[in-house]
């Protein structure tokens, strides 16, 4: 194939993955929010397939022309803004979610999520010092 159509493919399987990423997450706020509703009309597991697929294109692609980029983050958890929130707003839907359970199964669930979303933020993102 072309070097210049393969990079064009790229382009264009990035711009799909950032759009159904969008559509994902407001998809799950939405589902927080009005638990029910977005998932008797739109099926997650496609969604999720459909995401899987375009990120193996992108790093077929991307490899195969080198065009790969490092994603890490060098600002630790407490200079992130944007993630502070996200966690505090991923809280609020776990436990919009877990309503009609009880108060402490509610505060154990929301305390380990939080727990691992923290620990998986930072084996993820952040860099550690040698």
């Amino acid at each position: 194939m072309n070097k210049q159509i393969e990079k064009m493919i790229y382009k264009l399987l990035t711009d799909i993955l950032s759009l159904s990423l969008l559509v994902f997450f407001l998809d799950l706020i939405f589902e927080g929010v009005v638990p029910g509703y977005i998932s008797s009309h739109l099926s997650f597991t496609r969604l999720i397939v459909f995401i899987v697929v375009v990120i193996s294109g992108i790093a077929y692609l991307g490899k195969r022309n080198g065009v790969w980029h490092d994603a890490s983050f060098n600002q630790s958890l407490k200079q992130n803004k944007i993630i502070i929130f996200l966690v505090i707003a991923a809280i609020i839907l776990i436990i919009n979610a877990l309503f009609s359970l009880g108060w402490l199964e509610s505060l154990v669930i929301v305390a380990a999520t939080a727990f691992i979303l923290y620990y998986f933020f930072q084996l993820l993102f952040i860099e550690k010092e040698n």
